[in-house]
C-alpha cells in the first residue's frame, strides 16, 4: 500500500510543476517590477487585487506603470512550458508549439506539435485609465511571463517569422520581463 501512496504523490508532484513554476515566476515578476519602479520613482497601479496571477483569458490589463512622460499598460500572458514557442497570428489568434522527444535508433528526435489556435481576447489597455494619463505617451505591453523559448509571428498564409523581444504584433508590444525592465530602466 505504501508503494501506491508514493506513486500517487510522485505523479501529483510531477503534474504540479507547471503550476509551481507559474506561481514562482509571477511572484518574482511582481517583485522585480515593484523594486525597479520604487528605485526610479515610478508609480504602479494594479487593476485587480491579485494582478500577478491573472490569466490569458482576462480581457483587461493588469498593471499600469506611470513614468513622468509615459504610461505602460501591461497585460500578463503565460505559457505552461519553457520549452515551447508562442505563435502570435496576425489575424488575432495564438497557439503554442510544444515538442515531443522520441528516441529513434539511439538518437533523440523532437517533433513539434501545435495547439489549436485560439482567439486572443480584445484586450482593454484603457481599463480604469485615468484622465491625467491622456497627455502621456501610451505603451501597450503584452508581458509574457513565464516566458517561452521563442516568440513567432504567423501570417494567415502560414508563413512564420521570429518575433523579436519588444516587437509589435496586433497593436501590442510583446515583451519578456527583462525587456520590460530594460525599457523602464531607460525611461525618463
Amino acid at each position: 500500500m505504501t508503494f501506491w501512496y508514493l506513486l500517487i504523490c510522485s505523479v501529483l508532484l510531477f503534474c504540479s510543476i507547471p503550476c509551481l513554476r507559474f506561481v514562482y515566476k509571477r511572484i518574482k515578476c511582481a517583485q522585480e517590477i515593484k523594486r525597479l519602479c520604487k528605485k526610479k520613482g515610478f508609480r504602479t497601479l494594479s487593476t485587480s487585487v491579485l494582478w500577478q496571477f491573472c490569466g490569458n483569458r482576462r480581457d483587461k490589463c493588469e498593471l499600469y506603470i506611470e513614468t513622468p512622460s509615459e504610461i505602460y499598460s501591461v497585460k500578463l500572458f503565460h505559457t505552461k512550458k519553457r520549452r515551447s514557442i508562442l505563435l502570435l497570428w496576425e489575424d488575432g489568434r495564438y497557439s503554442v508549439r510544444s515538442f515531443i522527444a522520441v528516441i529513434s535508433y539511439g538518437t533523440p528526435i523532437s517533433y513539434p506539435i501545435d495547439s489549436t489556435a485560439r482567439k486572443l481576447p480584445a484586450y482593454d489597455f484603457r481599463y480604469r485609465f485615468q484622465d491625467e494619463w491622456e497627455i502621456k505617451t501610451p505603451h501597450r505591453i503584452l508581458l509574457v511571463n513565464p516566458v517561452t523559448m521563442e516568440f513567432r509571428r504567423k501570417k494567415p498564409s502560414g508563413a512564420e517569422s521570429v518575433l523579436g523581444d519588444g516587437e509589435s504584433v496586433n497593436g501590442m508590444r510583446v515583451c519578456s520581463l527583462p525587456r520590460l525592465l530594460m525599457d523602464l530602466e531607460n525611461a525618463i
